[in-house]
C-alpha cells in the first residue's frame, strides 16, 4: 500500500509525503540427501511500514531565493518486523542541491538494520569430510571437516552510509547523464 500527498505548502513549492505499507512472506522447504531425513521448513512473515518526506527550501521557479538554486530535504523512516528474527528501523536524511538546470548534487546519511537471511538463521548443520582447504599460517593444504549450516544466534547488522552525488545532463544527446556517486 502507498499514499502520496501533498498536505503542506511551504513558499518553495509543496511538501510531499509518502506513507507505505506491506507484508511479505517467504518460505523454504527442503531436504538434503547429506542429512537423510532432515528436513527443513523455514518461514518468514515481513510486516512494514514507512514515510518520506521532501521539503523544498530554496526554488527558481517561485522565485524563494533563486539565486542558490533548487534545494530540497529528504526525510524517511522505516520499520520492518520480521516474524523469526524481530523489529527492524532504518532512517535516512538527504540534500538535493539542483545548482543549475542541468547540474544537480546530492548528499545523504543512511542508517539501516539487516537482518540475516532465512537459510543463514535455520539451515540444518551439515559436516563435509576431508575437504581440501589452504592453511594459509602453514603454507599448505590439509584435509579438514568443514561445518556450515545456519546459526540461530546470529545479530542484526547495523549499517552507517554517507552517500555522495552529482549529475549532469549532457546538452549532447537527448535524456543523457553523467553520473557520479561516493
Amino acid at each position: 500500500f502507498t499514499a502520496i500527498g501533498h498536505p503542506i505548502h511551504l513558499p518553495a513549492g509543496d511538501a510531499s509525503v509518502t506513507l507505505d505499507a506491506g507484508f511479505d512472506w517467504d518460505q523454504i522447504n527442503s531436504t538434503d540427501t547429506r542429512n537423510i531425513g532432515v528436513n527443513t521448513k523455514l518461514t518468514r512473515g515481513d510486516l512494514s511500514g514507512g514515510v518520506n518526506l521532501s521539503l523544498p527550501i530554496t526554488s527558481r521557479r517561485n522565485n524563494v531565493l533563486a539565486g542558490i538554486g533548487d534545494i530540497t530535504a529528504n526525510f524517511s523512516a522505516g520499520l520492518d518486523h520480521l516474524s523469526d528474527f524481530g523489529t527492524l528501523t532504518n532512517w535516512s536524511a538527504g540534500l538535493n542541491w539542483g545548482i543549475t538546470e542541468k547540474l544537480n548534487a546530492q548528499a545523504s546519511y543512511i542508517v539501516r538494520d539487516a537482518a540475516p537471511g532465512l537459510s543463514q538463521l535455520g539451515a540444518p548443520a551439515i559436516v563435509n569430510y576431508n575437504v581440501p582447504v589452504y592453511d594459509f599460517t602453514n603454507g599448505r593444504t590439509v584435509l579438514a571437516n568443514v561445518t556450515t549450516g545456519g546459526n540461530p544466534a546470529l545479530k542484526q547488522e547495523t549499517q552507517h552510509d554517507l552517500k555522495l552525488g552529482l549529475s549532469y545532463q549532457l546538452p549532447i544527446f537527448d535524456r543523457s547523464t553523467i553520473q557520479l556517486e561516493y
